[in-house]
């Protein structure tokens, strides 16, 4: 097995304390009565622990992981890229208060990540057993 150790990835211990973090936050953010900074600074909380469950190890980290890994970020990248030019003229065009920050494009692309992380180890699971 090659070693991956020039990847950036924390060991995998820190999948269950970003995925306890950003739980607490999401929690938090429904059951405190808050400050109006405050659901900003729980949006930042959650951010981090998503960060961390995407920077930690899989327990068995091979080439699939890595590919999956390299794959997840060209399109999450690619996506956020893509909502940071589309969404602000398409705002004004609208004419929509909506104002979409760094923290909600952070959030999206993490989400696009993960979810795109895990649905190509899926297909690849499946491509093996068939």
């Amino acid at each position: 097995m090659k070693d991956y150790h020039y990847l950036f990835i924390l060991p995998n211990c820190f999948k269950a304390v970003g995925l306890i973090i950003a739980a607490v936050a999401a929690i938090a953010s429904v059951v405190l009565d808050m400050n109006p900074l405050m659901p900003r600074t729980l949006l930042s909380v959650f951010i981090l622990g998503l960060l961390l469950f995407v920077l930690a190890k899989e327990k068995r980290e091979d080439e699939m992981i890595v590919r999956a890994r390299y794959v997840s970020v060209m399109h999450a990248l690619v996506v956020g890229v893509f909502i940071a030019i589309v969404l602000p003229p398409l705002m004004l065009w609208m004419k929509s208060p909506l104002a979409v920050g760094v923290q909600e494009l952070a959030l999206a692309v993490l989400c696009i990540y993960i979810v795109n992380f895990y649905w190509f180890l899926i297909q690849s699971k499946r491509e093996k057993c068939d």
